[in-house]
């Protein structure tokens, strides 16, 4: 199976290796909030073939995913597409708020622990890419994939590809992901730092950088063109904590990189967003839009000419 090809969610450039999902039954201080992770897929307009999302170890139940006792939880995976879908506010909200599976069920699969999906992958597809939403300051056709933890008090992790073939990960040329708040897996290998790319667009004054239950040690930092390794305040065990950060006129139109640092020798799940000055949220991309930041330090010193 060709893993190498493909678009991979969370992306090699992230450095997480697995998205959480926990069911409803769980303590929110096992680091999930909502018990619901929202993607959204855009798919370039120039593309005609049809696309798939391919799931790794869509099961809850078996290697990898995180037992609270005994396996007896169920999620739900579905994709919407069609009007609305992007273009509403509320489908963009951090918190799963009623109407924030605006626009149409394409597909969907309830999955508890099940033998077909564990260590292995669900493909959901195909889709057209018109079935999405034209969006056209991503001059793309938007979908939104949608991870429930429906029931039970167990943690689903997963990652998926979006693929140009149904039985392989494949690239789909132009594509992407993006979503406004990630709960996911924290290496606990000092030497796997995660990074997160939140887009600042041109309209950004300042951030304000969320994150709950990261209580295992480490710190948090941010790093743009203008910032180099920025402290962010952390948060404990079942707790939130919030900075806010400044954006100067050289970081608009790029992307911040914010680095999470775990100290802790077990596993540690955590939830993050940021906010701009009018607390909507930002979008954090697969593949970090104009590249990843790279501090650029100049020293105010002149050199005087004798």
């Amino acid at each position: 199976m060709a893993l190498a090809y493909g678009q991979r969610v969370p992306s090699l450039a992230e450095n997480i290796e697995y998205l959480v999902t926990f069911s409803k039954g769980t303590s929110s201080t096992w680091g999930d909030d909502d018990n619901t992770q929202v993607y959204f897929v855009s798919i370039s307009k120039a593309s005609s073939s049809p696309f798939y999302i391919r799931v790794f170890d869509a099961d809850i139940g078996g290697m990898y995913d995180a037992a609270n006792g005994g396996f007896d939880s169920k999620c739900r995976m579905s994709v919407y597409g069609g009007q609305g879908v992007y273009s509403k506010k509320v489908a963009r909200n951090v918190d799963p708020v009623k109407g924030y599976k605006s626009g149409l069920m394409l597909t969907e699969e309830v999955i508890g622990a099940s033998s077909k999906y564990d260590n292995k992958w669900l493909t959901l597809g195909p889709f057209n890419p018109k079935e999405g939403e034209f969006d056209s300051d991503l001059d793309s056709y938007v979908f939104k994939f949608i991870v429930e933890g429906t029931s039970g008090n167990d943690g689903n992790l997963y990652y998926f590809y979006l693929s140009s073939m149904a039985d392989e990960n494949r690239e789909v040329p132009g594509a992407n992901a993006f979503t406004y708040e990630m709960t996911f897996r924290v290496p606990n290998d000092g030497n796997r730092i995660p990074h997160l790319y939140p887009f600042i667009d041109s309209e950004v004054i300042s951030v304000k950088i969320n994150n709950f239950d990261f209580d295992n040690g480490g710190g948090l930092r941010v790093t743009s063109v203008k910032k180099n390794a920025h402290e962010v305040k952390k948060s404990g065990d079942g707790n939130w904590a919030q900075s806010v950060h400044q954006v100067v006129d050289a970081e608009r139109k790029t992307s911040y990189d914010i680095h999470v640092l775990d100290a802790a020798k077990f596993s540690n799940d955590m939830t993050i967003y940021v906010t701009n000055q009018y607390d909507e949220s930002l979008p954090f991309f697969a593949k970090p839009i104009n590249g990843i930041p790279k501090y650029s330090y100049k020293p105010g010193i002149t050199r005087k000419i004798e």
